[in-house]
């Protein structure tokens, strides 16, 4: 057994002793195809407030006959109420854990981190969080076929750092018709010791502007960029990678920078996607259908040589439609996205489906 594949043995024997605990859980499952994954179905179970003690556990499992991932996560909330750096303040731990083993990848990847993070609210609709953050990943199983671009990352590496963040949001509810406004600001700088020192910035906003009737626009578009601190190299751990769903129409890492002997996704340094869609619901309330179009771009991977495709700007697009039923034990949520602007070497998934429980 590798280690990543205990490492999921292991997330999934800790999964039924969540349901002792006195909280409220949600229950995520969903199906999808794409030409890289193949088919593939996914579980994710997420317990809030364990025995009151405000300590939150999530645990996300996903197959298919190509492989699996595996994801665990627990954090722990102290609340300070109001204090001089504003309102609702909290102090929240958090660990992780990750593994996955593909037959398409060529490595496989383990990754375990902490972080301590502090969010206060400056007015009802401002507020910002900063945190310290450390991980430890892990590259190895590599194959015989491998790109240059990414062997220069095998065994393990580290990262610490600081992060912060600014947010500005109108919405108060997660109804998918409800309107309002946010935008968002964010940055990680990692050089506190360890091997990998980056920057990364990142801005976005995400708009849901009323129409006719009950009828909305969503838009959204998000923007980043991660550079190498002191000519650093910029690890393919940390690299951008676009697709699944931002945008649809693409599997995850289905876009930008490609080995053109290997066929792997590379990743790039520079990224940009969002979204233009109309939301309606139908007769019955709990049931709306959407009208969109993506877009998205990853580029500008340092080092490129005549080895690496779709290394320049090029936006790709899709549009499709969307289906989103609002019930009573979850949400259920589907898409069809049809390419329309693709490059050679893009990988395409079509069809989306996902499925949310709450017990």
């Amino acid at each position: 057994m590798t280690k990543t594949r205990a490492l999921a043995a292991i997330l999934l024997m800790t999964a039924p002793g969540l349901g002792q605990a006195q909280a409220v859980g949600e229950l995520s499952t969903g199906l999808s195809y794409s030409t890289k994954y193949g088919a593939t179905a996914f579980v994710s179970l997420d317990v809030e407030d364990i025995l009151s003690k405000g300590i939150d556990v999530g645990l996300t499992y996903r197959a298919g006959e190509e492989g699996f991932g595996a994801n665990l996560r627990a954090s722990k909330v102290w609340g300070l109420d109001t204090t001089s750096l504003g309102n609702n303040a909290q102090v929240k731990l958090s660990v992780k854990g990750s593994g996955s083993d593909w037959d398409f990848q060529s490595y496989d990847e383990t990754s375990w981190g902490a972080a301590l993070g502090l969010s206060v609210d400056l007015t009802d609709s401002l507020s910002y969080s900063t945190e310290l953050f450390w991980t430890e990943t892990e590259l190895d199983g590599f194959g015989d076929d491998v790109s240059d671009f990414i062997t220069i990352d095998e065994g393990k590496s580290h990262a610490a750092g600081i992060g912060a963040s600014l947010r500005w949001s109108t919405r108060d509810t997660d109804d998918i018709l409800a309107p309002g406004n946010s935008a968002y600001a964010s940055v990680r700088l990692s050089g506190l010791g360890g091997a990998r020192k980056f920057s990364q910035v990142a801005v976005g906003t995400n708009n849901m502007l009323p129409l006719f009737g009950k009828s909305v626009l969503n838009v959204m578009a998000e923007t980043g960029v991660i550079e190498g601190r002191d000519g650093e190299h910029v690890s393919v751990i940390d690299r951008a990678f676009l697709g699944g769903t931002s945008p649809r129409g693409f599997s995850y890492g289905g876009l930008g920078p490609r080995d053109v002997d290997t066929g792997e996704a590379l990743g790039g340094t520079r990224y940009v996607f969002g979204t233009l869609e109309v939301l309606t619901p139908l007769p019955r309330r709990d049931l709306s259908i959407g009208v969109f179009t993506d877009f998205g771009s990853v580029w500008d991977l340092p080092g490129a040589t005549a080895s690496v495709s779709s290394n320049d700007y090029h936006l790709r697009s899709s549009a499709g439609i969307s289906l989103n039923w609002d019930a009573g034990f979850g949400r259920l949520r589907a898409s069809v996205a049809e390419p329309m602007n693709t490059r050679d070497g893009d990988e395409t998934q079509t069809f989306s489906l996902s499925l949310n429980a709450v017990f």
